[in-house]
């Protein structure tokens, strides 16, 4: 067994963090992603509510992340008393389609608490039995570390080992999220009246005649355009899990234990540990267009198409707006430089993206990224991955990119803001 006074328990060797041998450039396919689990936040009865909560159910996993569900896939809220926000109508559309979704983060947090949700994370990272032993399987699998040379490594107490392990635990569990997401299916004109009425308002300050008409005008056209048929709206909340230096330590010393080295002691002390916690990150909220006039789509498969593009729209909008939940994407091709992102990922051809390469320290086995170049959108060659009912005739079957020199295949992509 390790010495636990230094440090960390368990230890691995690097088999290359790479997405790609620097040798021959074949892209493996692996690189780090961060991991990711998601709930749906019951609500009241809507329009369409069944269908809904179906679609979201079924709906593919985002496989830019690490499947990191704990077995929970919704929150309840009528089982938490927290207190009421005001459900006075906002001029927000937003606030119109979850008129109380002010008690939404208290309820949300009032769950994580009661469930132990960070702690469930925690214990799926290191496997957890039910006789209260972990192991380090999926975390050799997610870091792209040999297990066998994990295994030996914990038996050695190797101090390469050590060290990878925590560039593991740096750079994988700290980049564990929960997505909560809440969903509506509103009549469109309800929420076109808001937006007209707000619109009419701020028109009628203006001083200038020919511009107040013109701004009227604009108003009326937007009214007219957004009022027909539904939407679907999903609102969602952004959590991290709490994981640094100290979290880590405690856990390596107190509750540690493999197979090999049971303690009912350590099983209870984790049972009724209260050092997990998720950090709340922000939230946002979109919408999608439900057009029941296609002729060639059924009520139901038009609804389960807004759907599942909606949840990916919600992903590519946190991505955008919390650089912590941003992701990495490997070079596919280079010569044109290609990438398996598009479309669902929120592409529209301004966006920019750093060229990373991943590098080993060989003395400590930790990975750092170092900037090689920028690139941009080819804007006329932007890969249509979204959602389809039926096999997608796109003959595109990545995005293009345009720029760069001395690239290779595996390298990774980041977006600019």
């Amino acid at each position: 067994m390790m010495n636990l006074k230094n440090g960390i328990l368990v230890g691995v060797t690097l088999l290359g963090s790479l997405s790609v041998s620097a040798k021959n450039k074949e892209v493996t396919g692996k690189y780090e992603r961060s991991s990711l689990a998601v709930m749906l936040l019951e609500t009241s009865n809507f329009k369409n509510k069944a269908l809904v909560v179906k679609d979201f159910s079924e709906a593919p996993f985002p496989e830019k992340y690490n499947n990191h569900n704990i077995g929970i896939s919704s929150i309840d809220p009528t089982q938490f008393n927290v207190a009421k926000g005001d459900k006075g109508v906002s001029k927000e559309p937003v606030d119109l389609v979850f008129p109380d979704r002010k008690n939404d983060i208290p309820t949300i947090e009032a769950f994580l608490k009661k469930e132990d949700v960070a702690k469930k994370m925690v214990a799926k990272w290191f496997d957890r039995q039910a006789n209260g032993a972990f192991d380090v399987n999926l975390v050799s699998e997610r870091g792209l570390y040999n297990a066998t040379i994990l295994e030996k490594a914990v038996a050695e107490n190797s101090a390469r080992g050590v060290a990878a392990l925590q560039d593991a635990g740096e750079n994988l569990i700290p980049k564990t999220f929960l997505v909560v997401s809440k969903m509506n299916f509103v009549e469109n004109s309800t929420i076109a009246a808001v937006a007209y009425a707000a619109a009419k308002t701020k028109a009628a300050k203006i001083t200038n005649p020919i511009a107040k008409k013109s701004a009227l005008m604009a108003a009326e056209a937007a009214f007219n355009k957004m009022k027909e048929g539904y939407s679907v709206w999903t609102v969602s909340y952004l959590y991290q899990l709490n994981w640094n230096e100290e979290v880590a330590q405690t856990f390596y010393s107190k509750y540690w234990m493999d197979g090999s080295n049971l303690s009912a002691e350590k099983k209870a002390a984790f049972d009724h540990s209260n050092l997990f916690s998720m950090k709340y990150v922000g939230n946002t909220y979109v919408s999608s267009l439900v057009t029941f006039s296609l002729k060639d789509r059924s009520k139901e498969e038009t609804i389960q198409l807004a759907t599942v593009r909606n949840i990916d729209k919600i992903y590519a909008k946190l991505q955008k707006e919390y650089d912590a939940f941003q992701v990495m994407t490997p070079l596919l091709t280079v010569k044109p430089c290609t990438a398996k992102i598009g479309m669902k990922e929120g592409l529209t051809g301004k966006e920019k993206f750093q060229v990373l390469e991943q590098i080993v320290d060989e003395a400590t086995g930790k990975v750092h990224y170092k900037v090689k170049g920028t690139i941009s959108l080819n804007k006329s060659k932007i890969w249509d991955n979204r959602y389809q009912l039926a096999e997608n005739k796109e003959e595109l079957d990545a995005t293009y990119f345009k720029g760069g020199k001395k690239f290779y295949p595996g390298m990774l992509l980041k977006q600019i803001k």
